[in-house]
């Protein structure tokens, strides 16, 4: 094939690069080796990252805002907060010369969040983390990081300080009238029975029989609570006779107020659904609301009245009891707590999709591919520039004497065979 505008063959072009073969044999070697290596080596150095997928369940964590035990919310973007990142440098001794504070500021790390259902119908929630190699000297010391930042909503989930005992810290001490207290104790002791009830529901194993065991306690607790509440109401027992009938006298009169309120609102609304309102849903729903409110009060004005008809009878030392199942049922919340603990701990799981990948890494052969041509290409026009740099110091051109060095070639070759 001839150029048309230059005059110049590739035969020619071959020939004269055939004139330094052997320089460009050593060219070619020297830049696919050292590009090799230059590239997959300094190329991964700067561009190399680690990202590793993973969900986090935990009660709570498939609601539509995924909220903790103790009511604050679960926000993914915190696993990777400075705060988060610190907390787990400082936990172990490896991760020392883990510059968290340059990775958190220069944005070298990130979290995303994807949700794919399930045949089930539910939606699970997956996140990747991503991390540049920049602030890792390996890749143990990298996936070990990740995964310590993925597992950290599960450890924060143990550290949280999970307190039940609210009914009794809020109302039993802060007020001295039985039927405060005795409403306290019996608003704890119903949510304890619920909730050991419902975290026992789907338990197995040993777990299951811990359940069990509280439940039955405390059920046990609320039948002593029943017979204490039905004496003291047989008997009237109270703290102070004058203070308990002016108490409750006041209380009656309060809720009757209230019951004729909700009664008139009933019956407006009764009225307008009668009378053909377009709200009936929305009317509906409030009816049924103040019947229930309206059946509290009175079965409330019902105990109350119990102190206001006279006959009271002083019992100073009734509190004492009271105070003996107070502390049983401090006990079985303490052991609620721990049940609790151990629930979340059994229940709250990280799960990888797999080991932590290396990204944006060149392999060893795309580097030898790249080096090769580079190499190749490199080499030939330098050595076609010094073969043609060669052949007009001999005067004649690079063809010629290609020719000539291949004529006197098959000379030699001749002479040999004579």
């Amino acid at each position: 094939m001839e150029e048309q505008n230059g005059g110049i063959s590739l035969t020619e072009i071959f020939r004269t690069i055939f004139l330094k073969k052997w320089i460009f044999l050593i060219i070619a070697t020297v830049i696919t080796l050292g590009g090799t290596l230059g590239i997959y080596f300094g190329y991964n150095a700067l561009n190399i990252g680690y990202a590793c997928t993973f969900t986090v369940n935990f009660p709570g964590s498939d609601e539509a805002v995924p909220v903790y035990p103790d009511g604050s919310n679960f926000n993914y973007r915190d696993i990777i907060s400075l705060d988060n990142m610190t907390k787990l440098k400082e936990s172990d001794e490896k991760f020392d010369h883990v510059n968290v504070e340059a990775m958190y500021k220069e944005g070298a790390i990130g979290i995303a969040r994807t949700e794919r259902t399930l045949t089930t119908g539910q939606v699970e929630r997956v996140y990747t983390i991503s991390v540049s190699n920049k602030y890792f000297n390996d890749y143990g010391l990298a996936s070990a990081f990740i995964e310590g930042l993925a597992q950290s909503p599960v450890k924060h989930i143990e550290e949280l300080a999970l307190s039940q005992d609210m009914y009794i810290d809020g109302s039993y001490g802060y007020s001295d009238y039985y039927e405060d207290k005795v409403n306290a104790l019996l608003s704890q002791q119903s949510y304890l029975a619920e909730n050991i009830e419902l975290i026992g529901e789907n338990a197995v194993g040993a777990f299951k029989s811990s359940c069990v065991k509280l439940l039955t306690l405390t059920e046990l607790c609320g039948r002593k609570l029943n017979d204490v509440i039905n004496e003291m109401r047989t008997n009237k027992y109270v703290y102070d006779s004058a203070a308990a009938a002016a108490h409750y006298g006041a209380q009656v009169k309060m809720l009757e107020g209230e019951r004729e309120a909700k009664l008139s609102e009933l019956k407006m609304l009764t009225g307008n659904i009668d009378g053909g309102s377009s709200d009936v849903v929305i009317l509906s729903e409030r009816i049924e609301e103040l019947a229930r409110r309206v059946a509290e009060i009175e079965r409330e004005t019902a105990v109350f009245r119990i102190y206001t008809g006279g006959g009271l009878s002083e019992n100073k030392e009734f509190v004492q009891r009271l105070d003996s199942l107070k502390d049983e049922l401090l006990d079985l919340t303490d052991g609620y707590e721990e049940l609790l603990a151990e629930y979340y701990h059994i229940y709250s799981v990280v799960s990888y999709a797999g080991a932590t990948d290396r990204t944006g890494e060149m392999s060893w052969v795309t580097a030898l591919l790249i080096s090769l041509f580079a190499g190749l290409v490199v080499a030939a026009i330098i050595s076609y520039l010094l073969g043609k740099r060669a052949a007009k110091k001999s005067g004649a051109p690079a063809a010629e004497a290609v020719s000539a060095a291949e004529a006197e070639k098959d000379g030699a070759g001749e002479e040999e065979k004579e």
